[in-house]
This record gives C-alpha cells, structure tokens and sequence, in this order.
C-alpha cells in the first residue's frame, strides 16, 4: 500500500471518532485543551497531503501528550471522565497512527523532491 492510501487509511480512523467531550476534572480538561490544537494542526496537515501537497511542516512529538494523559490516574475520576478518559485514548491512538502516516508521507515526498 502507498503512503498516500496509508494516509488515507489512517486519516478516516482518526475522522471516525468523535472528539472527546469535555470532562469535569481539570488535568483531563487541560490535557484535552491541548489536544484540541494539535488535532487541529494534523487534521490540517492530512487534508493538505491528501490534496496531493508535500508537507515542508514540522511534525508536532505527541510523545510529551503520551505522558500526560497515562499520569492521570482513573481511580481519581468519576465514572463519566472515566469514560471521557478511555475515549482520549483510542482519540490519541488514531491520531497519532496519523502523524505516522504522515511521517511516512513526508518521508516520500522528500524523496520524490531530491
């Protein structure tokens, strides 16, 4: 499969979810705030790829997002956050198999570019 069907792939897993709603704990409502923009940014960045541009952007590390989102500990939110919690999970999941299938989209335009 080419990078640009691995983008496509990718890219209606990540359409597919609906974004988390906002729960009633702070550090999950700040962690969601953030993710809120970087979804933004790479939703942006996969419309530009799919509309057959090379990306020359920077690929925001999720890997700090990661962090953030495994600190918060379960046993602290209530049963409706929890929920919420496990969405911005699988909502993490999909768009960071997106950021790899634009890393391996970038990766290729840039050959094609040399």
């Amino acid at each position: 499969m080419g990078t640009t069907n691995i983008l496509k792939v990718a890219y209606a897993a990540f359409r597919e979810l609906p974004f988390p709603e906002f729960p009633h704990n702070e550090v999950l409502a700040d962690w969601l705030a953030d993710l809120a923009e970087i979804d933004g940014y790479y939703a942006g960045l996969a419309e530009s790829a799919l509309s057959g541009r090379c990306l020359e952007h920077e690929l925001i590390e999720l890997g700090s997002l990661n962090q953030r989102l495994a600190a918060i500990n379960e046993e602290d939110l209530d049963k409706e956050d929890k929920k919420i919690y496990y969405e911005c999970q699988a909502y993490l999941r999909a768009l960071t198999g997106m950021r790899d299938a634009l890393m391996q989209f970038q990766a290729q335009c840039r050959c094609h570019s040399d």
